[in-house]
């Protein structure tokens, strides 16, 4: 799940969805409004002895951070409906982690 909070408090959410074709998973957000956004996310996953755990160990290159600033502007193409902006994250698991739908 991938969590978009603003400075006003207010949260969205997104689902993190793997595409089958190249393996890479990816979140969207909709209508934002121009602003400062904090994202985080976190996914679950089974370990090897098959107890579901949460991992929000984020990466952004070789760093590990706990969010991204996001600051949307006027001007950006994501906010005038004439494109989209990303940010690339990773989560990083070990190679053949059995990634779960949810937490049950």
């Amino acid at each position: 799940m991938a969590t978009l909070r603003n400075d006003t408090g207010t949260k969205l959410y997104s689902d993190i969805v793997v595409n089958t074709a190249t393996g890479k998973a990816s979140y969207a957000f909709t209508g934002l409004q121009p602003g400062i956004y904090h994202l985080s996310a976190y996914i679950y996953y089974r370990g090897q002895d098959s107890v579901v755990r949460t991992y929000q160990d984020l990466y952004e290159g070789n760093s590990q951070i706990t969010e991204v600033t996001i600051n949307l502007t006027r001007d950006d193409p994501a906010i005038n409906f004439q494109g989209t902006k990303t940010h690339d994250i990773a989560l990083k698991l070990p190679t053949n982690t059995d990634l779960c739908v949810s937490d049950k």
